[in-house]
């Protein structure tokens, strides 16, 4: 069986033998020619896929090895890791966790009070808004009802020619 490379190179020196036409950027094959050449390609391709999915199986195994002693490996190292920390260097690196910990609480909080007092702010000044207009509302309504008391007084004090003869 024919490998796959040598009909590839077949198909490759039947294009460039090939007529070229005229002004064009193309050229006349015989197309009995690379049908044939396809063929051969069609009976060739499954032997070389045999080939290459053994090669993959056989990458496959040392990529598997590979990482399973990488895994032993690392596994010792972080063994020996372990054995060589001290107490004190736990300690150390709790506190600082714990420090951390509750740096972060504390500015959290913190913001949570600046926003809370910012929310406080602006709902007290609508409040406060809201006041000053039904404020104004009353004042203007003690206005009206005042004027309106003196024009009643007014109107009783000269009345009516009619409210005069009685």
């Amino acid at each position: 069986m024919r490998r796959l490379d040598d009909i590839i190179d077949e198909l490759e020196l039947i294009i460039h033998n090939a007529r070229k036409v005229p002004f064009a950027k193309q050229v006349m094959i015989d197309p009995e020619l690379i049908l044939e050449k396809v063929d051969e390609l069609r009976l060739s391709l499954p032997e070389e896929l045999k080939k290459a999915y053994a090669t993959l199986q056989e990458q496959d195994r040392i990529i598997k090895q590979a990482h399973e002693r990488a895994n032993i490996i690392t596994a010792s190292a972080v063994e020996q890791a372990r054995a060589m920390v001290s107490e004190t260097s736990i300690m150390k690196a709790a506190r600082e966790e714990a420090s951390n910990t509750v740096k972060a609480a504390q500015d959290k909080a913190d913001e949570v009070k600046r926003a809370a007092d910012s929310y406080a702010v602006d709902r007290l000044r609508q409040l406060e808004a809201y006041m000053m207009r039904s404020l104004e509302a009353v004042r203007q309504g003690l206005a009206e009802l005042q004027q309106g008391t003196n024009i009643a007084t007014i109107s009783q004090g000269y009345g009516t020619s009619e409210d005069k003869s009685k």
